[in-house]
């Protein structure tokens, strides 16, 4: 630290003892950069003492004694009229200390930053970590069960499931195609805008799907973007997310996920936009399952434009693909809700 500059050019007489059992000297004191410089009465200077280190033996007496730190025995009396260098020296030493670390609230900083470190890593790991185990552990019936009641809280929305006894073997011929013997799949009047996917492999559709095309392969190939999209671990994933921690702590613990939650994550999935899934995803698993692109192609846009990839990957296609359904199943399902 550079001494304040009203002291830099201040000198006093003083007494200075270098030991303890010497004879006191007449020495001139002079201010340095940060030091108190200590000289014969030629100007030859003796010592320098640090400014960081001065201790007063007498606070508040005259005359006044410094030493160059609490241990030494080396002391410096200075004249009792030379108040301007006590002066000097005492605001130094009090901007010095009040410039040094206070260990103190250097600990407190510390231990501040620490806990505020501590409760971030839990705001944002631990949430995630237990998502994560969540969707390692939690049983498929689990899924099912939560997928089921979740499909109960968007009855409000959707209404019941259509049914209809030819309708159904339909319904399950095209589930067996498209998702698998594994998935439940529901058509639902109302509500949606094309399919839903919930935990536990359940899938809901659109009752436009099968009333407003005269393909099958229309509704299959919603279905199958929809499985596409909705991987059973990615949907679970979704759905423990955007319940939150406490919910997916529930689920961990009791098997089971409050109604609350459920009924919060329900209002807010039936107004969720749909997945965008990559071109190429997409061509691979329609010519994974065999399913024609152009139908679900311009059910999406009718110009074509919009799904323009879609069409060209259809037409180098050197497969023979096969109709989701015949058109005695599509004609049974398209009547599943009384149209």
């Amino acid at each position: 630290m550079t001494a304040l500059t009203q002291y830099q050019r201040i000198e006093a007489a003083a007494l200075w003892r270098e030991h303890g059992a010497e004879q006191r000297r007449d020495v001139i004191v002079s201010l340095g950069d940060s030091t108190l410089i200590i000289s014969d009465l030629h100007e030859r200077p003796l010592t320098h003492w640090s400014l960081s280190a001065i201790k007063r033996d007498n606070p508040g007496k005259t005359p006044a004694i410094y030493r160059p730190d609490n241990d030494s025995h080396e002391t410096l009396e200075l004249a009792a009229n030379e108040d301007t260098m006590v002066e000097a020296i005492e605001t130094l030493c009090r901007v010095i200390d009040r410039r040094r670390p206070k260990r103190g609230r250097m600990r407190m900083a510390s231990l501040i930053g620490i806990s505020f470190a501590v409760m971030l890593l839990i705001l944002i790991w631990v949430p995630v970590a237990i998502r994560d185990y969540a969707v390692r552990v939690v049983p498929m019936v689990s899924q099912i069960e939560l997928g089921e009641r979740l499909s109960l809280y968007l009855r409000p929305y959707t209404g019941q499931p259509c049914s209809a006894p030819i309708a159904n073997l339909a319904v399950k011929k095209l589930r067996d195609r498209i998702l698998g013997p594994d998935a439940q799949l529901e058509i639902l009047r109302q509500g949606l805008r094309d399919v839903l996917v919930l935990p536990g492999n359940i899938y809901l559709a659109s009752s436009h799907l099968v009333e407003d095309y005269e393909d099958p392969d229309v509704l299959a190939g919603y279905l199958l973007v929809a499985k596409t999209a909705h991987p059973p671990e990615l949907t679970l994933r979704d759905t423990l997310r955007e319940t939150g921690t406490l919910a997916t702590f529930g689920m961990l613990t009791t098997g089971h996920m409050s109604d609350g939650a459920i009924q919060n994550y329900a209002d807010t999935l039936i107004k969720s936009a749909p997945v965008p899934v990559d071109t190429d995803r997409l061509v691979a698993a329609f010519s994974a399952a065999n399913l024609r692109l152009a139908p679900y192609a311009y059910a999406r846009d009718i110009t074509g434009e919009q799904t323009l990839p879609l069409l060209e990957a259809e037409a180098i296609r050197t497969d023979t693909p096969r109709a989701a359904l015949s058109d005695r199943d599509w004609v049974s399902l398209q009547g599943i809700c009384g149209g």
